[in-house]
């Protein structure tokens, strides 16, 4: 029995069907509007069933408060490697619109972030500095309690096991510095602003993640650089953790999600619809692809998997994108800062 469409012609949001068909009045929009699934698109396994109580949750219960965590707006745009981008490069770089990430290394012997553990350090560094006056974060004596307070398991010390890659992450990202450069026009002139940041000005880890369940007896922590500390609470993006680490297993879902969440507030405040091209997005989140089609497939696959966990976005497809529609709702309805931009604007 086919699925009951609303006025705006979208399945309720959250269902794992979605009605994609494309917006009328636009010049992007195929003359013969036709019904497209993200379960034809891409094909993909069964959601576990931790992932089904998670988006029955979220679709229930409101977030507690614990359950609020938040991304600086220019992570949300251009988000870190998916992969190792190896040792070679002097630097990497990611592009989005006017926006430049650049990420450098200050210690030869250790390599650029990438994948999932540090976007989820970058969650709790974020969510952590809202919390507190300075720029000194305490991570504890028992490194197990700090692997879970990033939703990861503490079991095993094996080179795939949670343990070691996030320490190994976490070394990574502490010894870069990250670079935003935007172009900006005014009064008919353009210029370029820069901001050259340190993730820390200071770190000390005394972690044994052979051994995550014994203390130590000098609590380790972070002072976050004070550049980097401004930018991430200047324009913080409030995000769903459920939905986080429901998603935590893919660094292109958790991209996705950051900007789907960002374009569902523009939406909602604006009343407009967002449109996404998949180029734009494939440049934007997913360096490592080539096709637009193949990424495509791949996106369509982890919207899936956002819809279900983030049960107000509304979307469309169009031929080239998709559409973040103005009935769409952010996942947490509390507006980012609205503090201007330190050397940004």
């Amino acid at each position: 029995m086919p699925k009951k469409r609303n006025d705006s012609g979208l399945v309720q949001a959250g269902q794992v069907e979605l009605w994609l068909p494309g917006l009328t009045g636009s010049s992007l929009t195929p003359d013969k509007r036709e019904k497209t699934t993200l379960k034809k698109a891409a094909k993909s396994r069964p959601p576990k069933e931790s992932f089904l109580k998670t988006a029955e949750a979220i679709r229930f219960e409101p977030p507690a408060p614990e359950d609020k965590t938040f991304l600086a707006r220019e992570l949300v745009h251009c988000g870190l490697p998916h992969s190792d981008p190896g040792s070679d490069l002097p630097m990497w770089t990611r592009r989005s619109g006017n926006l430049t990430l650049t990420i450098s290394r200050t210690d030869p012997d250790v390599g650029f972030p990438f994948g999932t553990h540090p976007r989820l350090f970058l969650y709790w560094l974020n969510t952590q500095l809202l919390r507190i006056e300075g720029r000194r974060l305490e991570l504890g004596s028992f490194y197990s309690d700090f692997v879970r307070a990033l939703g990861l398991h503490t079991n095993g010390g094996g080179e795939r096991s949670d343990n070691k890659r996030l320490h190994n992450q976490m070394e990574r990202m502490l010894a870069a510095t990250i670079s935003f450069q935007k172009v900006i026009e005014q009064d008919g002139v353009t210029g370029k602003a820069r901001l050259n940041m340190p993730v820390a000005s200071q770190s000390m880890l005394w972690w044994d993640y052979k051994r995550p369940e014994q203390g130590t007896i000098l609590s380790s922590f972070i002072v976050v650089g004070e550049d980097f500390a401004q930018a991430l609470r200047d324009a913080p993006i409030p995000h769903d953790l459920r939905a986080i680490r429901a998603l935590k297993q893919s660094p292109l879902a958790l991209d996705l999600y950051g900007i789907m969440a960002y374009r569902a507030f523009v939406a909602m405040t604006t009343g407009k619809d967002q449109t996404l091209f998949w180029k734009q997005l494939m440049l934007q989140t997913g360096s490592s692809y080539d096709d637009v089609q193949d990424y495509r497939k791949k996106a369509l696959r982890y919207l899936k998997k956002i819809v279900a966990v983030f049960p107000t976005l509304l979307l469309q497809e169009i031929v080239g994108g998709i559409v973040v529609t103005r009935g769409s709702r952010p996942p947490i309805e509390s507006q980012p800062s609205r503090r201007v931009q330190k050397s940004l604007g």
